[in-house]
């Protein structure tokens, strides 16, 4: 074989192994694409049946509070403590948080035009330090028959500044329900003052609490009578779910509602709930 042709020969060749190396790299790359998407796939799926899971801890948790004592409900209860029970430490990486909604007013109360609503939104914005009109525009917003999803929904629908939002936030909500008290084991002294308008009487529940959950034996002991709107139970709970899984992170917000029957039976349900998706750690620059 002469000198050029050989020459050809070898170029050919060279181009020939270039093209399988490249063949070769780009399959061993989508391979590990595959793989990669796989593996969060798998943990986006256990994160979420961690969460799942966990929902379903705090449900269970809550629904036997209710059955065994549900006549009064307060922060050292087993359902307030759960997230650091050993129970969901057994579940693995998730986090676990339960609070009382029932310790700040309902917003959606005033939807159904309860008067009684009405009267205590007005002590509530006086206590805050906000001017009466805060109240008739909080009150015009909630005319209609559409509940408030959050506090701060009222910028647009009521005109409410940042400060003042700011300043109501620690004594109201938004739960999805049009009904609902406040509960004394667990309100601020600064909302049992708005809901009480009256010092002593606040400054007894407080004393008390400290010594422990108020009972209606207890109450009945104190020669406390609870206005309407006020009671020692809870009806509305914020329950807060974070679970992980490699790269995985799923979060859900929901709000439970519980209640007796006129039957007697035991009610524990999500009233509403939101799913945030899993959020996937991009790779590091090595």
């Amino acid at each position: 074989m002469r000198q050029p042709e050989r020459g050809v020969v070898l170029v050919t060749i060279l181009s020939v192994m270039a093209l399988c190396v490249t063949v070769i790299v780009a399959m061993t790359t989508r391979s590990e694409q595959a793989i990669r998407t796989t593996a969060q796939a798998m943990d986006q799926t256990q994160a979420e049946v961690l969460a799942i899971s966990a929902e379903t801890m705090a449900m269970a948790a809550l629904q036997h509070d209710l059955l065994v004592a549900g006549k009064a409900d307060g922060p050292g209860e087993p359902w307030a403590q759960l997230g650091q029970s050993a129970a969901a430490r057994s579940l693995g990486p998730v986090e676990i948080s339960v609070w009382d909604d029932s310790a700040r007013f309902n917003l959606n109360t005033l939807l159904n035009g309860n008067p009684t609503a009405r009267h205590y939104l007005n002590a509530i914005v006086t206590i805050a330090g906000q001017p009466p009109e805060v109240s008739v525009r909080i009150a015009a917003a909630l005319r209609g028959d559409r509940p408030l999803q959050q506090i701060s929904d009222l910028v647009a629908l009521a005109g409410l500044s940042d400060a003042e939002i700011a300043a109501l936030s620690p004594l109201v909500t938004c739960a999805p329900i049009l009904s609902g008290t406040i509960n004394i084991n667990t309100a601020s002294g600064t909302l049992l003052q708005a809901m009480l308008q009256n010092p002593e009487r606040t400054a007894q529940i407080l004393a008390r609490r400290q010594a422990g959950l108020i009972t209606p034996d207890v109450l009945s002991e104190m020669g406390v009578i609870l206005p309407a709107g006020l009671s020692l139970r809870t009806d509305i709970f914020g329950l807060q779910i974070i679970a992980a899984s490699g790269s995985a992170t799923v979060q859900s917000y929901a709000r439970v509602q519980r209640w007796i029957g006129m039957d007697g039976a035991t009610h524990t349900v999500i009233s509403a709930r939101k799913w945030i998706s899993a959020s996937f750690v991009p790779d590091q620059p090595g």
